[in-house]
């Protein structure tokens, strides 16, 4: 082992080395510092950090699409070594790009990896404790968390070899994917219980329901209610707590 150099990573394995992202990427970038024009249906949309959710990019019901004018005005140059990060609101959710027709806002930061850069390796690398450490310490804002990209070029990161980097990528994948089951199951079943209390909700104002003389387990229709809307304060990933 040696010293890094870096006080949070403390010591490295001999052949490792330490650098900046900044050095190991092709190009570091944020999105579009506007509103695109939308249109009603399409195959192509615009995302933001909120879309970045545990790996993977997903579209919400509130993502609105582009026309392909406006996709192919406003679309980044992204292929297999791009991930990307939140950088507003919630910080630090990353997603892989897997071709997905989209369009970036400004919440949504992009990092093309260098040939030395390992995309897998860098995914784990930024979801580490370590890292989440150094970018809290990173934001500004008071209500509203912002994260620069000059705080994402100067991260400093540890570098083991090309083939090393795959094998341990490989490993955290294989260590942590029952935790991603469950937490993808969990995550449905607060779906579920969200769409039951909207349609409970709904019927009992429109009467289809007569709850008057309703009490569930010695509570009242309306307790009942309220403890389902408490899922609503559940944070999202990465979301500042």
């Amino acid at each position: 082992m040696k010293p890094s150099g870096i006080p949070w990573l403390g010591d490295i394995p001999q052949h490792w080395r330490a650098s900046r992202l900044s050095q190991l990427s092709t190009r570091i970038g944020d999105g579009l510092h506007g509103t695109p024009q939308y249109v009603d249906q399409s195959p192509y949309y615009f995302i933001n950090g909120n879309n970045l959710v545990h790996g993977e990019i997903r579209l919400k019901s509130s993502t609105r699409c582009v026309s392909e004018d406006e996709f192919r005005k406003y679309m980044i140059a992204l292929d297999d070594t791009s991930l990307l990060m939140s950088i507003n609101g919630t910080i630090g959710s990353v997603a892989c790009y897997r071709g997905e027709s989209i369009i970036l806002g400004k919440s949504a930061a992009y990092i093309n990896c260098g040939k030395d850069l390992a995309r897998p390796f860098l995914f784990s690398f930024l979801r580490s404790p370590a890292v989440i450490n150094f970018l809290r310490k990173e934001v500004t804002g008071t209500t509203i968390f912002n994260l620069s990209l000059a705080s994402i070029r100067s991260l400093p990161i540890v570098l083991p070899p090309l083939d090393e980097q795959c094998k341990i990528a490989s490993a955290i994948e294989d260590m942590t994917a029952p935790v991603g089951s469950a937490i993808s199951r969990l995550e449905r079943e607060i779906e579920l219980l969200r769409e039951y209390r909207t349609r409970l909700v709904a019927d009992v104002v429109t009467g289809k329901l007569d709850v008057r003389s309703v009490r569930c387990e010695g509570r009242s229709w309306k307790e009942e209610i309220e403890e389902i809307e408490e899922y609503d304060d559940l944070p999202e990933e990465g979301q500042n707590v």
